[in-house]
Formats: structure tokens, C-alpha cells, sequence
């Protein structure tokens, strides 16, 4: 399980499988994830590199997550047309910070 200290700032690696075979960017159109919260979307705001898609938090959206095991929801819209969401519910746990400071 991945976990993240608040004020963190990092990229969070996903990896989407479907039937056992990664995805990639060649089989879908987008890419929607929620993470503690926070909602991006692949094209825009989540990237894809060394057949991962990656999903960038900052200081300040990491400081306002909520300590603890957080879900991470993932839906993949397929380049068929077709929607399939996946509810991943020890996704991440958040350790809270006394320092709150942006740096």
C-alpha cells in the first residue's frame, strides 16, 4: 500500500488492468481518478510515462487530505466505448503531518 506523508509532493504511478493485460494509452480514451478526494482526469492533468498512468498531487492537496486508509476510484473509458470503474477501497494511507508548511 502506498503511503503519503501531508505536504508530500509527488506523481502516484497507476497501473490499469483489464482482463490481466496492461493498458495503455492506445486502448482508451480517458481517464478518471479520485484519489482522497481529489479528482484528475488523463488527457489533462494525469500524464502517462513508462507504461504508467501517473497522477501529481501537491503539497497543498496532499496537507488536505484526510490521515488514514483513503480509496482511490478508477474509470477507464475504453477506446469500444465502453466504461468500466474500479473501487479500490486500501488504495493509499495518509499519515498526518504537525508540519503544515507549503514549501
Amino acid at each position: 500500500m502506498l503511503t503519503i506523508l501531508q505536504g508530500d509532493a509527488l506523481s502516484v504511478p497507476i497501473s490499469i488492468k483489464l482482463n490481466g493485460i496492461e493498458v495503455t494509452t492506445a486502448d482508451i480514451q480517458a481517464v478518471k481518478v479520485t484519489m482522497g478526494g481529489i479528482e484528475k482526469r488523463y488527457p489533462g492533468e494525469i500524464t502517462y510515462g513508462s507504461g504508467r498512468f501517473l497522477f501529481p498531487l501537491t503539497q497543498e492537496e496532499t496537507l488536505g487530505m484526510t490521515p488514514g486508509v483513503n480509496e482511490a476510484i478508477i474509470r477507464p473509458k475504453f477506446s469500444a466505448e465502453s466504461l468500466r470503474g474500479a473501487r479500490i477501497k486500501t488504495a493509499f494511507s495518509v499519515i498526518a503531518s504537525p508540519d503544515k508548511e507549503v514549501l
